[in-house]
């Protein structure tokens, strides 16, 4: 795939108590060949991508009233 670019933490066991080992990490795609990319999730907070782009999708794949729930970070 040109252009992409992969992260990666091969780090176990390389320091003493393992302080580098690999971590929960979440990556998503932004953009894939120039146009925007869209997250949906059931919860409407969690949603990402260009604000009309997430409501076409919505409609496109039926999604109904949602309920907002805190999130946690």
């Amino acid at each position: 795939m040109a252009g992409a670019q992969i992260l990666t933490n091969d780090f176990i066991g390389l320091t003493a108590g393992d302080t580098l080992a690999p971590f929960s990490l979440v990556c998503k795609a932004v953009g894939a060949d120039g146009h925007p990319t869209v997250k949906l999730s059931d919860n409407p907070l969690k949603a990402m991508g260009p604000e009309g782009e997430v409501a076409r999708y919505k409609r496109v794949f039926g999604v109904g009233e949602q309920e907002a729930m805190e999130v946690r970070v």
